[in-house]
C-alpha cells in the first residue's frame, strides 16, 4: 500500500518569507498535494509570487489558504490566476 500526501495544513506555523520560499520550491516537484492552507504565516508579497509562478505550472495543487499571510490583493490576485491557468482551479483566499 503507498501512502500519498494530498492535504497539508500548516496554519499558523510562522513560516514567514523564508518559509514561504521553501514551499514555492518544493511545489515545483510536487505531484500528488492538492490543498494546501499557508494563513496566518505572514509568507508576504515576496513568497506569495514566487508561489504564483510555480503555480502556473503545478497542474496538482487545486486549493490553497493565503488567509493572514500579509500577501496584498495583487499577489493574492496572481495566486488566483495561477490556480486558473489550468481551468477549474479554486482561487487562494485570503479574508
Amino acid at each position: 500500500m503507498t501512502t500519498v500526501l494530498t492535504s497539508l495544513d500548516l496554519n499558523n506555523n510562522k513560516l514567514g518569507v523564508e518559509g514561504g520560499k521553501v514551499i514555492a520550491e518544493a511545489l515545483q516537484s510536487n505531484t500528488t498535494l492538492r490543498r494546501l492552507d499557508l494563513g496566518g504565516n505572514s509568507v508576504g508579497d515576496e513568497s506569495g509570487k514566487l508561489i504564483a509562478t510555480v503555480l502556473k505550472s503545478n497542474t496538482t495543487l487545486t486549493r490553497l489558504d493565503l488567509s493572514g499571510s500579509a500577501c496584498s490583493a495583487e499577489c493574492v490576485r496572481l495566486v488566483g490566476e495561477g490556480l486558473g491557468a489550468r481551468g477549474g482551479g479554486q482561487r487562494g483566499h485570503r479574508p
